[in-house]
């Protein structure tokens, strides 16, 4: 049997979610969802909607003002969850050595004492 690039063969075989060769695969989208995702699981909330991740009530520093590490997630969240295409991030590679960078300040005791600019 083969597969040809015809969308409705994909879904007859289950195969939905595999796009065929000729799609344009945005990575910055699956950028933007994981810093949504990120979002819910800090925020504790099933859904952020939009980019209104630093406004009020949804702003992770305010939810959670004891915490200096939550001006790290905004900085994440600024790299990610943003209204204009060309400001998130290329790639969860990209995504990831900005977590890194994080993960290391925190690891030798630094903080991030500053919001993320705003997108």
């Amino acid at each position: 049997m083969s597969f040809t690039k015809n969308t409705a063969n994909f879904a007859r075989f289950g195969l939905a979610c595999i796009p065929p060769n000729d799609v344009d695969i945005q990575t910055n989208f699956d950028v933007y969802m994981l810093g949504k995702v990120l979002w819910c699981m800090v925020a504790g909330k099933p859904k952020l909607d939009r980019e209104f991740w630093d406004e009020q009530g949804n702003d992770v520093t305010k939810l959670f003002p004891t915490d200096p590490n939550m001006y790290m997630i905004n900085d994440l969240l600024g790299h990610s969850v943003v209204v204009r295409e060309n400001s998130c991030l290329s790639s969860a590679n990209d995504l990831l050595l900005v977590v890194d960078t994080h993960l290391e300040t925190i690891k030798h005791g630094g903080q991030l004492l500053r919001d993320a600019p705003s997108q």
